[in-house]
């Protein structure tokens, strides 16, 4: 079990070591006398963090050709505990601020994977996707690297490019209007 009750005279002391996900919640102390009274302490809310293992998508080995106008590289965090931050790297290195690359976010449980707008040659490289929570022991978890490679398929046109000049939010299922 991973909870002990240890009883000296008249206190009591819960220990609570080695919790499962299942095991959070409001946890109480309720004392009885002799006589058929009883008193309940105020509740101690217990809040289990953890990240999971796994992750349910993750980036594979990919060729694209050059002329596509975005895409996607698949990425969902393992569960977790609060939700885990999801962070990319290629070649090793965080990615971080790139003009043509963007976090996909469809909802609080399926997120992270990456979207890069107008791929070129450039883009090639080794992907791999992290999810932390700094609460959780590990604290991160990280995907295997897939080699993407992006081919300039030698037609030299290109689809409508995309311009990406501010953040919209979308619920699923609607339209996304952008004016300028």
């Amino acid at each position: 079990e991973s909870w002990e009750q240890l009883v000296g005279g008249t206190s009591g002391t819960l220990i609570l070591g080695n919790l499962q996900k299942d095991e959070g919640g409001w946890y109480f102390c309720q004392l009885t006398d002799g006589y058929g009274y009883s008193l309940i302490s105020r509740g101690a809310l217990v809040v289990v963090t953890y990240l999971d293992p796994d992750f349910p998508e993750f980036p594979m080995d990919e060729t694209y050709e050059e002329s596509r106008s975005y895409i996607r590289i698949p990425c969902q965090p393992p569960a977790s505990n609060p939700p885990a931050k999801i962070n990319w790297y290629k070649d090793g290195t965080l990615l971080e601020n790139v003009d043509n690359m963007i976090q996909e976010y469809v909802s609080e449980s399926e997120y992270g994977s990456l979207i890069i707008f107008n791929p070129t040659t450039s883009d090639s490289g080794n992907y791999a996707c992290e999810a932390s929570n700094v609460n959780a022991n590990p604290e991160k978890r990280k995907t295997s690297e897939a080699t993407i490679e992006i081919k300039d398929d030698g037609t030299g046109t290109y689809p409508q490019k995309f311009v990406q000049d501010h953040d919209v939010l979308v619920k699923k299922g609607d339209d996304a209007v952008s004016k300028y």
